[in-house]
Parts: C-alpha cells; sequence; structure tokens
C-alpha cells in the first residue's frame, strides 16, 4: 500500500538517536536516524496506513504502560540543499538551524519537546515493497540546566553557535 500523505507529530518523544550518523552494530556507519515512540492507538492507526511501526511487549515490570511501539525515521542530507530536511534547535529562547555537520548535537541533548514532520517513501525491490519514513521538518527544544540558565544572559559567541569547529567539525 502506498503512502502519501505527510505525517506531523507534535510533542513526539525520540529514542535510539543516530543523528551523528555514528556506525554500530545496530547502524550502519553514515546512517542517521531516530525512532519516534508511539502510543498503541498511534501505532495501530500507522501500521494499519502502512507505516514501518515496530511493536515490542512491554519490558518485564512495565506492563501496565503497553506495548513500546516506534517508527524508525531516516534522517538524509543530499547535495540538493532543498530537499535537506529542515532541523531546528530551540535553546535559551534562541532558534538555530542545524547542518549535517552540527545535527549530531541532537544526540546528547536533554530534549523538553520535539515536534516534526516525516515524508513517507514508497519503495519497490526485488518483488518487495514498503514504506520507509524520512525527516522532513524538526523543531526540538532543549532542557536548560540551573548552571544554564544562571549563565544565558552572556550567550551570544559566535564559535558555539553553529556546534562546529573551525574546520567544521563536531567538537566531539
Amino acid at each position: 500500500m502506498a503512502i502519501n500523505n505527510k505525517l506531523t507529530i507534535e510533542g513526539a518523544r525520540l529514542v535510539f538517536k543516530n543523528l551523528s550518523g555514528k556506525g554500530s552494530e545496530y547502524n550502519k556507519e553514515g546512517d542517521r536516524n531516530f525512532a519516534v515512540v508511539l502510543d498503541d492507538e498511534q501505532a495501530e492507526r500507522l501500521a494499519s496506513d502502512g507505516w514501518a511501526v515496530k511493536v515490542r511487549e512491554p519490558r518485564e515490570g512495565y506492563e501496565d504502560e503497553g506495548n513500546f511501539n516506534t517508527l524508525r525515521v531516516n534522517v538524509k542530507f543530499g547535495p540538493n540543499e532543498a530537499r535537506n530536511p529542515k532541523i531546528y534547535r530551540i535553546s535559551n529562547g534562541r532558534m538555530v538551524q542545524l547542518t549535517e555537520n552540527s545535527v549530531g548535537c541532537i544526540d546528547f541533548d536533554d530534549i523538553e519537546n520535539v515536534d516534526l514532520v516525516i515524508r513517507p517513501y514508497n519503495w519497490t525491490k526485488a518483488n518487495r515493497s514498503g514504506t520507509s519514513a524520512y525527516l522532513e521538518e524538526m523543531y526540538v527544544t532543549v532542557k536548560f540546566s540551573p548552571l544554564q540558565e544562571k549563565y544565558a544572559r552572556y550567550s551570544g559567541d559566535p564559535v558555539h553557535d553553529d556546534f562546529t569547529e573551525p574546520d567544521g567539525e563536531m567538537p566531539y
């Protein structure tokens, strides 16, 4: 079943964040992605629409919380900047658009809120077909620690505005 409608989720909870594209036993080097947690109702509706929702039984001791449902969302950057996802990080009342080089900072952020738009990509390969989820737009509001709040009035250092070192690399 081909999906044509974009999906907007406000107040999303992100897990398995790998926006830096770091390779691991679960992720190929260079693949940027994360998963959005869905409640049972959302998961059922999206799965019936054809989205690739993963439903896991609740962990022991968490049965009252229901299943652990997720939708994997791919984050792709390419040469056509108009097609790249628009990702914004909101912190201390300032909004900064993140780039391919800086988006990995979200992997380590203490997130307060996420609103996002996901676009479907319908694919067919070797007699198989499905729909993959790709990030189109995301707004991430980061929690402030008490010390960050205390020193926020001293911000404005242009070195930290794009979260990268002078050579364009992430500082970690």
